[in-house]
């Protein structure tokens, strides 16, 4: 869950989405919401979804890691 403003919230979004192009030479890129129903209170989850590469399944596990190095395997970075 993540609480913010309306800025922030806006640069999650586009960071997510532009990092989700530049992978994506063929293919889709897909960003939805969805309302949830969560302990009796709606939340907004949203999903960015692409058909790119992806990360690999060893570095998989050091992705959200403090300070990690880029972790694609383009060198082109993930944001």
């Amino acid at each position: 869950i993540i609480l913010g403003d309306k800025l922030r919230l806006q640069q999650v979004i586009l960071n997510l989405c532009r990092n989700s192009t530049k992978f994506v030479t063929e293919g889709f890129v897909r960003v939805r919401a969805q309302v949830l129903q969560f302990d009796g209170k709606s939340k907004v989850c949203l999903f960015v979804e692409d058909s790119g590469p992806g990360i690999p399944p060893e570095k998989r596990k050091d992705l959200f890691r403090r300070f990690q190095e880029s972790l694609d395997t383009l060198g082109q970075g993930t944001g």
